[in-house]
């Protein structure tokens, strides 16, 4: 009981960091939207809005672990399954927001004018988001996202493997090959032609090359951190009892560890996002140099 505590308050304060980390992230791009007028740092705000989400539903669902623990049979409440179609949406909008900045990526490469307009723009996230929350209502529908037998956690069916895969496929593998794929025709295309190009073309074809490796090395965190979830549901189709408690619930706050990283490397990453941060920086030098070199009055404290 004491290891189920600890683990629910450390799962709760990377919750709540990750919220207040991806919550500083949007709000600096609100307070500068005038400066940040790049697709690219619309669509990462894409991926730190599906981050924000995403820990905002796992920090509801460590809320409901800590009444559940409690309890000797949990009374499970009629919002479970939602929070558990919320939580398989917002993961899969993590990925597939990914995919959307290789692909801008790609475009840009290859001189494609897709993404030319505002409205395109926005259009192609607005697919997204409706993509992302409308692939798992099916299995909310058919009752197969419930609170798990071998944890207090809203989570799809590990009995309906079907539905296990579909969500599994949909989320990662579909973003992976789609990753995958945008990768290798881009390095293709920046070999064939770089004998063909000036020095400054080249030098921002590999720039945008670099940020698509970047993308594709962040989604293969994900992937690592993610695949236990596999091998647990192998474990319980074959011996529930196999599994040490709060497995599941262990796996998913290092997810939420990976996020986190996730979160730092797309601030640095991201060229408009590094710039206000230094100019954030230089700003607080001065004023801190100011405090420590103030002169302070001398107090004596000696009577006559």
């Amino acid at each position: 009981m004491v290891v189920t505590i600890v683990v629910n308050r450390i799962f709760l304060s990377i919750c709540i960091i990750n919220c207040f980390v991806a919550s500083v992230f949007l709000i600096i791009v609100l307070v500068n939207h005038h400066r940040y007028s790049s697709f690219l740092t619309l669509l990462v705000c894409n991926t730190v809005l599906g981050i924000l989400l995403y820990s905002s539903v796992n920090f509801a669902s460590v809320c409901y672990m800590f009444i559940w623990d409690e309890q000797v049979l949990p009374v499970v409440d009629p919002l479970c399954s939602i929070r558990a179609y919320f939580y398989h949406s917002t993961i899969a909008w993590i990925h597939h927001s990914l995919v959307l900045q290789a692909l801008e990526r790609y475009f840009k490469v290859r001189r494609i004018l897709f993404f030319r307009t505002h409205t395109r723009q926005l259009g192609f996230i607005l697919i997204q988001w409706l993509f992302d929350f409308l692939f798992g209502l099916p299995v909310l529908l058919t009752g197969n996202m419930k609170k798990l037998m071998i944890d207090n956690l809203c989570f799809v069916s590990l009995n309906a493997l079907p539905c296990v895969f579909y969500l599994a496929g949909v989320s990662f593998i579909l973003s992976d090959i789609t990753l995958s794929v945008i990768y290798r025709l881009l390095v293709r295309h920046v070999r064939e032609i770089s004998s063909r190009l000036n020095g400054n073309r080249l030098i921002n074809m590999q720039r945008d090359l670099t940020i698509v490796h970047r993308i594709v090395l962040l989604n293969i965190l994900l992937v690592i951190v993610g695949f236990p979830v596999l091998i647990v549901v192998i474990c319980v189709t074959i011996r529930a009892d196999l599994l040490p408690n709060n497995t599941v619930r262990v796996l998913i706050m290092i997810m939420n560890i990976a996020l986190l990283l996730m979160l730092l490397v797309l601030f640095w990453i991201t060229p408009d996002l590094r710039q206000s941060l230094i100019n954030i920086r230089d700003r607080i030098k001065p004023l801190l140099s100011r405090k420590n070199n103030r002169v302070h009055p001398i107090i004596s404290n000696h009577r006559y």
